[in-house]
């Protein structure tokens, strides 16, 4: 049993996508995995996955402008 404070993992699905280094800093990339489209972001070092496409409208947020990047 995990403790309260400790992330649910049970449906974590782990993707090789490339070498972290082959993204620089406040660079994006999108990403089909597994059928979705999945945007990586560096934003100063640290990765993020989000879902590639704006849920409100469906567009893709490749393009799309951030205020931390």
């Amino acid at each position: 049993m995990a403790a309260v404070d400790e992330p649910d993992t049970s449906s974590l699905v782990i993707e090789v996508l490339g070498k972290s280094s082959d993204l620089p800093t406040g660079k994006k990339k999108m990403y089909i995995v597994r059928g979705k489209s999945v945007l990586v972001v560096n934003d100063n070092g640290y990765l993020y996955a989000i879902t590639g496409n704006c849920p409100h409208y469906n567009f893709p947020l490749e393009n799309g402008y951030s205020n931390s990047i």
